[in-house]
């Protein structure tokens, strides 16, 4: 019985590996999908405030910060990923949304890395709150 059980546990954490292992992304297991993001450095999002992430194609990319909507330049290659020349929408939301919204865009301007975790994706910035983490939808 110990054995059958040990076998089953062992076999669970082969299978679950994947998604702890990280990869450099290409374009293609990044476009056509919307990317949640899920943390802010060690801190999750607002709850009920969806920021999102869509890579359009090969050079731009887009999104919804939590008030407005983004887009931007992007560079992949490897593991090395740089975004320039955001533009955003200019609506106003509650104080908290916007705080949330600034530290988002400031943290994905200083984007230098990417990683992808199975369905999850990590950006690495040189910026405040230097990660910033997305589950894909």
């Amino acid at each position: 019985m110990l054995k059958i059980i040990l076998s089953s546990i062992l076999f669970v954490s082969l299978i679950s590996c994947d998604s702890f292992t990280a990869k450099n992304p290409t374009d293609k297991d990044l476009m056509g999908k919307t990317w949640v993001l899920t943390n802010i450095g060690n801190r999750p999002t607002q709850k009920g405030v969806e920021v999102t992430l869509v890579f359009d194609n090969e050079t731009e990319l887009s999104g919804f910060a939590g008030c407005n909507y983004y887009n931007s330049d992007y560079s992949l290659s490897g593991e090395n990923f740089s975004v320039w020349g955001i533009t955003s929408s200019t609506d106003s939301c509650s104080e908290t949304i916007m705080d949330q919204e600034a530290n988002f865009i400031i943290t994905f301007e200083g984007a230098e890395s990417i990683k992808l975790y199975g369905d999850n994706l990590v950006i690495n910035s040189n910026e405040i709150y230097r990660k910033l983490k997305f589950s894909k939808r």
